[in-house]
């Protein structure tokens, strides 16, 4: 097996190249015209990539990046380090051809939001810690606008904006979901779930809703708008997900099955199918038929997928799938696996986004940022 790397840092230019070829590592390092070349052998393949990704990761941590545009499927074209570990809150999109993720403020209360490029250059960096952390972002159709779910409560923001605005009450608890569909979001906070069009400041839906406590201690309660902005899906009670209609609140159908705590929850792009993380019970990847509620028959995510994430392409025909340390893209279509492949400094748990139409990037609880080609 081969595993071939190259790093360097964007201000002395010196680069450092690891090649994993079977047990054998050949390093490669220096400033161009006097590089040192080194070889180390060791027992196994796998025992050589682990000693040459420790040291890949000293680099990083020290400000080398990765960037490859002649990445092939599976590997990372891009690698970069942000500093400090896992917070609990991970959230990344793509906007605008830069990634945009969150990334705690040390010393502070909370989280700042961190522009990257192509080149692995932090362009920006906005500071939202005075709101508490990030727990989840999204794009709206207007240019520049997102919002954003936070500590405090649900804002809308426009990137480069120095100010946030709250959009929701201000809540002493984190609000239990946000989701987009193109100037529609949808959010339950203080006890109501709401729908607003962020375009025109009309509140087109809000009515009470108690999220139940599963096993007596978590709070039950994500939704996600259907792509039209018509439809409501939402979990508050494990084992069931209602379907509101948004403009007059009538709830269309409630579906029973076998799962328990829901913490993530998306539509395709079709309409046609739900999407769904359980967290407890089986800890599965689950697919249900928007309309009779029936699991999806050719879905084959059956294993414990705990310490998992997933996301849908924007098109709507790929699904990406993050599972303890690896990714794996599906045709949503076909189910067929399209590529399997391991991520790079993870420790337990990343969180993903698809940021082009064949590029996925992630954050990981190691503080790294990473773009693969799939």
């Amino acid at each position: 097996m081969l595993r071939q790397r190259k790093l360097h840092d964007p201000i002395s230019a010196r680069t450092w190249e690891s090649i994993c070829d079977g047990s054998q590592v050949r390093v490669r390092s220096g400033r161009p015209g006097n590089q040192k070349c080194d070889i180390k052998h060791l027992e196994s393949y796998e025992d050589a990539r682990k000693w040459a990704e420790k040291q890949e990761w000293t680099r990083l941590k020290k400000g080398f990046v990765l960037v490859n545009a002649q990445a092939q499927s599976g590997e990372p074209s891009l690698l970069c380090y942000l500093g400090r570990a896992y917070t609990g809150a991970m959230t990344i999109i793509g906007t605008g051809g830069l990634i945009h993720c969150n990334q705690y403020v040390e010393g502070g209360k909370g989280d700042e939001l961190i522009f990257i490029d192509a080149n692995a250059r932090i362009c920006a960096r906005h500071d939202l810690s005075n709101m508490g952390l990030v727990w989840e972002v999204q794009t709206t159709s207007r240019h520049g606008e997102e919002v954003l779910r936070m500590d405090a409560g649900i804002f809308t923001w426009t990137i480069g904006n120095s100010t946030l605005t709250l959009i929701s009450e201000r809540t002493d608890r984190v609000p239990g979901f946000v989701s987009v569909a193109g100037n529609l979001a949808a959010w339950h906070a203080r006890g109501f779930l709401e729908v607003r069009d962020v375009a025109s400041d009309q509140t087109l839906l809000r009515q009470p809703l108690t999220a139940s406590l599963d096993g007596g201690h978590t709070p039950q309660m994500v939704g996600a708008l259907s792509p039209d902005g018509r439809r409501l899906a939402v979990c508050s009670v494990p084992g069931e997900i209602q379907y509101l209609d948004v403009f007059s609140g009538k709830v269309l159908a409630r579906h029973q099955g076998d799962f328990e705590m829901i913490t993530k929850m998306h539509w395709t792009a079709d309409g046609r199918w739900i999407i769904a993380l359980e967290n407890y019970g089986r800890w599965r990847l689950m697919c249900f038929d928007a309309a009779s509620g029936e699991p999806r028959p050719d879905w084959m995510l059956q294993e414990d997928m705990s310490r998992s994430d997933f996301a849908i392409s924007s098109d709507g025909s790929q699904l990406a799938v993050t599972h303890r340390g690896h990714m794996a893209i599906y045709d949503l279509s076909t189910m067929e696996r399209r590529c399997h492949f391991r991520l790079d400094h993870v420790v337990r748990s990343a969180c993903v986004a698809w940021t082009a139409s064949d590029v996925v990037s992630i954050r990981t609880d190691y503080g790294c940022v990473g773009t693969y080609m799939v």
